[in-house]
């Protein structure tokens, strides 16, 4: 009798365990299934002057599916006669940012490969969107193309930078040894993300997965790696001005990590393109209580000074921010950036400019601001030439003189300028507008007490003064305190 029932009982534990086996051999598969994402490729001309450039193409994905192979991805080109409509752009973020919210295409993915780089860059490529853009260096190798092509296709699916010692794919620059397990295990964990929709599926089921692998995936110390990954999304969301689904990122990485300083410049960058430019300046204020020495925080700050129109704290900020860091050519061009708002000190920010692409000859906004400001001083030159002419025909028109002195005031004359200046409100007492250049002019030679006379003339015209300028002449007057870092 035992035996009759041992054996129906040897049955059922087979046959329960071969349901185990195939439930289990399906949940394999499924982990493991490969996912194919449809590419539409775009590229520039100066891409497409490469000979066989559609074959250089053709190898480069080759070559990128297998350095793929057990990711659970591959990559399917769809796609290769068109061309790049952002062609014109010089900045690879905002080309790629272009192709993200203009290009229709039938794929998942659009991949601009370009020939025009920026600096030492591999592209542009943002955590969970839909479009990305990689440069092509014709003086490096195929094999090196190929493996700054799988970099960035990588960075969509959030994939931590490595050490560059580590002989990975995700180090800068990548090198031949094939993705980290913790890095294919984030790719295969996010592979099924609707890249086709962009950064809108993040939002919905994907937000907190993604985070959980990121972490998953990050090994460095600091930041920790939630931290690292709440910012990694915050950042996401930035990128394509979703920046109500970014404070709260941030936020939330701020908590999982006090001490980390990308977690607070990824709240106040957040709260910048969020136009809450006074809580960004806040939040940056408290970071640097924590951390005085850090020079990219106070260069941040004076960025956001800048933009409110705080030009002394903003150059303040940024002055320390060079002392911190002295070789970063980022701050002289931000330091410039703030001059070249006033008329009276457009030398000064040639020279920044100068001193930037001195620092960093790759840099191409110096690069840009100097190729401004050159046409910026042809043209004072020439309407200055002008301007000489009709005040030999009209010696005593208010209105030529006025700009004479704007013009001298631009290619850094300043007596020159206040001359002019001076002779404008001379024959028309009530020209508020040369009377507050001249304030502008007494407040850089370190004169406050004419520059508040020439204000109080300004306003008695019913002109109203630039308001940073009004600013800057009452913070003059009062006693001022000593940068303590400045100091040093």
């Amino acid at each position: 009798m035992a035996d009759e029932n041992a054996s129906p009982r040897r049955k059922y534990l087979w046959l329960a365990g071969a349901m185990i086996i195939t439930a289990s051999a399906v949940l394999l598969w499924w982990y493991m299934r490969p996912r194919t994402i449809r590419v539409w490729v775009l590229s520039d001309y100066s891409f497409r002057e490469r000979r066989n450039w559609g074959a250089l193409l053709d190898s480069r994905f080759r070559e990128v599916n297998r350095i793929f192979s057990g990711t659970g991805v591959a990559w399917r080109v769809v796609n290769e006669e068109h061309l790049d409509p952002t062609a014109q752009m010089t900045q690879l973020d905002a080309r790629r940012f272009e192709l993200e919210r203009s290009e229709e295409a039938a794929a998942d993915v659009v991949v601009s490969v370009s020939g025009q780089g920026e600096g030492l860059r591999l592209g542009s490529a943002s955590p969970f969107s839909h479009a990305a853009l990689v440069v092509d260096f014709p003086q490096q190798s195929e094999t090196q193309n190929a493996l700054n092509l799988a970099h960035e296709l990588a960075l969509l699916f959030g994939a931590p930078v490595d050490p560059a010692t580590s002989g990975t794919v995700m180090a800068v620059p990548p090198q031949n040894g094939g993705f980290s397990p913790k890095t294919a295990a984030l790719i295969r964990e996010l592979r099924g993300y609707d890249f086709a929709a962009g950064i809108s599926a993040l939002t919905d089921r994907w937000e907190h997965k993604a985070v959980e692998a990121i972490a998953g995936a990050y090994t460095r110390p600091s930041p920790k790696p939630l931290a690292y990954a709440h910012v990694t999304v915050a950042l996401a969301f930035q990128a394509e001005r979703h920046s109500g689904d970014a404070i709260p990122e941030a936020r939330e990485a701020i908590i999982a990590d006090p001490q980390s300083v990308d977690a607070r410049q990824a709240l106040a960058h957040a709260l910048m393109d969020d136009l809450q430019s006074t809580a960004a300046a806040r939040e940056l204020r408290e970071a640097l209580k924590v951390f005085p020495q850090n020079a990219s925080l106070h260069g941040f700050l004076g960025t956001v000074l800048g933009a409110q129109a705080n030009t002394d704290e903003a150059l303040d900020e940024l002055h320390t921010a060079e002392g911190l860091d002295p070789k970063n050519a980022n701050y002289p061009v931000a330091v410039g950036t703030v001059l070249v708002a006033q008329t009276e000190r457009v030398d000064e920010a040639m020279a920044e400019f100068q001193k930037a692409v001195q620092l960093d000859p790759h840099n191409l906004q110096a690069q840009n601001w100097l190729h401004r400001m050159n046409d910026l001083i042809a043209q004072a030159r020439t309407d200055l030439e002008t301007d000489r002419r009709k005040e030999r025909e009209t010696p005593l028109d208010p209105t030529v003189h006025y700009r004479l002195g704007m013009e001298e005031a631009r290619l850094g004359h300043r007596d020159n300028s206040r001359q002019e200046l001076q002779k404008a409100v001379e024959l028309d007492p009530y020209n508020g507008h040369a009377l507050s250049d001249l304030a502008a002019l007494d407040y850089y030679a370190h004169d406050y007490a004419a520059a508040r006379r020439h204000i109080d003339a300004a306003r008695a015209t019913g002109f109203d003064p630039p308001l940073a300028l009004v600013n800057s002449i009452d913070r003059a007057e009062k006693p001022m305190l000593v940068n303590p870092i400045r100091a040093k």
